[in-house]
């Protein structure tokens, strides 16, 4: 709750102090996608561009409120983590402080990461190291299950064997938010505060492999360093922290697991998030580190 200008409820109609330091009782999340789509969907479209409100000769649609709301999570998302780097040689030390008051990032698990980009320049201003690109034209997360150098956060649930069997479906992580009855996989960073019993006690501690891990984070840890080997000629870099709400392998399961016949939601959600940017990832925050700089210029367009 980011601190603001205002003042609390007082006693008889009194309005209280005004105070530098109220905390914003915001609950808006982390979600900049979903509002987008809203409005574009064809039952909710002219809904969503109706007049609502006229405040001081402006009028506001619904969609107004929605797109207000988009910026308000994004403000959250800014405000939400902190980067620390280091480098030193050929190693650079990443470090992401949980700023939440909960597990990083948080919400509903299936398609939602967030993830370290990584870029490394020589003295000529070439970029010659790159980790965790992203390809917006494909909505793909370049080395996403392949590249061990790859940090993403994220909760991957699934089925047991057993369940599995009884479903007729494949074992192991799925999105089946329904059906799933496993904690895959979780290391999203805890909030201030964490310790392992009472996480695990609610079943919310830190998974590796489909069991509780005690050894990801130490009581009271609410950040988590990522070690880089950079090539010796790196002189200087960029680290980006991103959040994305919906992932493109989550998208296509909807698609691709709908059983109803013709065009259904699974097909009207995936043509909405064609249309809405495919949910761009949002920038948390960057941290520079070496010694350097580049001037980039951007080819011109219509020839000009």
């Amino acid at each position: 709750m980011r601190a603001i200008t205002g003042s609390g409820g007082g006693l008889f109609g009194n309005n209280g102090f005004v105070r530098d330091n109220m905390p914003l009782h915001d609950l808006t999340g982390g979600n900049t996608w979903v509002p987008q789509i809203i409005p574009l969907h064809p039952d909710y479209a002219p809904l969503f561009s109706q007049v609502v409100d006229s405040i001081d000769g402006k009028e506001y649609t619904r969609g107004d409120y929605l797109a207000n709301g988009v910026e308000r999570a994004r403000q959250m998302l800014r405000n939400a983590a902190r980067l620390e780097v280091a480098a030193s040689g050929a190693e650079l030390t990443v470090t992401v402080y949980n700023d939440s008051g909960h597990k990083l990032p948080t919400g509903y698990v299936e398609g939602r990461r967030m993830w370290l980009q990584v870029e490394g320049y020589d003295q000529h201003c070439n970029l010659i190291y790159t980790s965790g690109a992203y390809d917006a034209t494909t909505a793909t997360l370049d080395g996403y299950h392949t590249d061990p150098s790859l940090k993403v956060y994220e909760s991957k649930q699934g089925l047991t064997q057993e369940w599995a069997n009884t479903l007729g479906l494949a074992a192991g992580p799925t999105f089946h938010f329904a059906l799933n009855n496993l904690i895959v996989s979780d290391n999203r960073i805890p909030p201030r505060g964490y310790n392992f019993v009472a996480f695990n006690g609610r079943q919310a501690a830190p998974y590796t492999d489909g069991k509780p891990d005690p050894a990801m984070y130490a009581d009271g840890q609410y950040w988590d360093t990522t070690t880089y080997g950079l090539p010796e000629a790196v002189a200087w870099g960029n680290v980006r922290l991103f959040y994305q709400t919906a992932s493109k392998e989550y998208i296509e399961f909807l698609r691709d697991s709908n059983p109803n016949e013709g065009r259904n939601n699974g097909d009207i959600l995936y043509d909405l998030w064609q249309q809405s940017g495919r949910s761009t990832p949002e920038q948390m925050t960057e941290a520079r580190f070496g010694s350097g700089s580049c001037q980039l210029f951007l080819p011109t367009v219509n020839g000009s």
